[in-house]
């Protein structure tokens, strides 16, 4: 049977990649309801309330993948074929898990994911009547009761939303094919999976690009045409970079390092998303939002879930904002939201360490200690607990591969550190004929850098709106290095 021909039907103008050429059934995925839903999510979240121009969406993002991953299979291929034509259809199987690879984000993305984990493992207990019927009416044939990933999510929407699993299916696509690629599951070749999901990707590529044009800041400033053009395949069949690019994606590896610590992290940010996190989850134990999966999967099949939006949070919460039966604080930390009410930073703590054990829970010592001072605070300075927030960025990897980790002996790890193992990026070795990991290369900044983590830990206070607080932040800041004199508070 002649294999269908596949060409480009819609041409899209983006401000990060120019044109970007959309075939037809990538033109039917865009059209649809579950897809047209991320014009209305912010890829940044509350980023925009420091940097304004960080407020585009998971909509363009997501063509941006679809456009970056076309031409990474590109790259990869006609080198790997020597000139032959390569796969239509394989590389439109690779571009739809790009397009679809955020579809199942919800609304605030992170924020809100972070907000649903936590309320599920600490407040299960509490939720109202809907949520305990809806978890222990559960057969053994549903799915398991615990909150979906924005991955795992992706994977839901793709089997039970009809409009797009019929799309994927009249395109000889199943729904199994396309997620098992962005979730990295299944029997694809890790190889061409980290096109998608690796340190070295076209989400992240994209992210870095978009990121850098819409703020302002020079930190995704990377060729990415010259990456592609120095992609090989080296003879165990896996995809790497000439030793010529060494530098150009050690370079990348540093822009987002320093996007990460610069916005994402930055402190007025960083306090929006705490504040945000907790009326989620107020909003959670009144049975505003449903966690549950079997809940979601009813919405997904009736399309409901369509309507889960930003402006379907935000609309929540100005309504909670003014329902008088709403408690004082958390209408503040609403008004936080709606007026742009930023906490004050109190103190932080920032330095760069190991990604060892060690490291690690002397890190977590440290954000206990910083919390068992806030009762202190709150009965001292008489400021609600709610009001309060420990901010911490659970450890900034430069790189997702420690030195720690032996290369040679990846037979012993288990599945997890495989599969972080089989992302890392790979350097050519023209001698050998194979590749080795980045931070196997001594001429390379990664080899240095790789295993190192910045930690960074935050105290919030919620002050009301337009009233002097500089003295009392004064007074909790010089409270709080008495009471913990051996941290180096800045």
């Amino acid at each position: 049977m002649t294999q269908k021909k596949i060409i480009p039907e819609k041409k899209i103008h983006d401000s990060v990649h120019g044109t970007i050429s959309l075939t037809e059934i990538e033109v039917k995925i865009v059209n649809s309801r579950s897809f047209q839903r991320l014009r209305h999510i912010k890829q940044l979240g509350l980023v925009n309330y420091v940097f304004p121009g960080a407020d585009y969406t998971r909509f363009s993002h997501s063509l941006g993948v679809c456009h970056l991953t076309g031409k990474i299979y590109d790259a990869i291929h006609e080198r790997k074929k020597k000139g032959r034509q390569v796969n239509k259809k394989d590389r439109q199987k690779y571009r739809l898990a790009g397009l679809l690879h955020d579809i199942g984000h919800y609304p605030f993305s992170h924020a809100m994911e972070h907000a649903i984990k936590e309320s599920y493992n600490e407040n299960f207990q509490h939720y109202g009547s809907e949520i305990k019927e809806a978890q222990s009416s559960a057969s053994e044939s549903d799915p398991p009761q615990k909150p979906l990933s924005h991955e795992s999510l992706g994977r839901d929407i793709l089997l039970h939303d009809n409009e797009i699993k019929v799309i994927l299916e009249k395109g000889g696509f199943s729904a199994v094919e396309i997620y098992s690629i962005f979730i990295r599951e299944g029997e694809e070749p890790l190889p061409d999976v980290n096109m998608i999901s690796s340190e070295l990707d076209a989400d992240r590529l994209d992210y870095l690009l978009r990121s850098a044009y819409h703020i302002g800041l020079p930190y995704g400033t990377t060729d990415i045409d010259y990456i592609l053009r120095q992609l090989k395949i080296d003879g165990e069949q896996k995809i790497c970079v000439s030793p010529k690019a060494l530098r150009t994606v050690d370079h990348f590896l540093l822009c987002r390092y320093f996007d990460y610590s610069q916005v994402i992290f930055h402190k007025t940010v960083a306090g929006f998303e705490e504040i945000l996190k907790e009326v989620i989850k107020y909003l959670i134990s009144k049975n505003k939002i449903k966690i549950l999966p079997k809940l979601i999967h009813e919405d997904i099949e009736s399309g409901k879930w369509n309507e889960f939006d930003d402006n379907y949070i935000l609309t929540l919460i100005r309504t909670e904002m003014k329902n008088i039966e709403t408690p004082a604080d958390m209408r503040l930390l609403m008004e936080s939201i709606i007026e742009r009410n930023a906490p004050k930073e109190i103190v932080k703590l920032e330095y760069i360490d190991g990604d060892d054990r060690r490291s690690q829970n002397d890190f977590h010592s440290r954000i206990e200690d910083l919390e068992l001072v806030v009762p202190e605070i709150v009965k001292s300075f008489h400021i609600p607990a709610a009001r309060i927030f420990v901010w911490n960025n659970g450890g900034l990897e430069i790189t997702k591969i420690s030195r720690m980790i032996e290369i040679t002996k990846t037979e012993e790890m288990d599945d997890g550190d495989s599969d972080k193992m089989s992302q890392a990026v790979r350097i050519y070795d023209r001698v050998t004929n194979k590749s080795i990991p980045i931070i196997d290369r001594d001429d390379s900044l990664m080899n240095v850098l790789s295993g190192k983590v910045l930690y960074s830990i935050r105290l919030f206070v919620l002050f009301e709106r337009d009233k002097d607080n500089e003295r009392m932040i004064s007074k909790i800041r010089e409270f709080i290095k008495k009471k913990l004199p051996s941290r180096s508070w800045k």
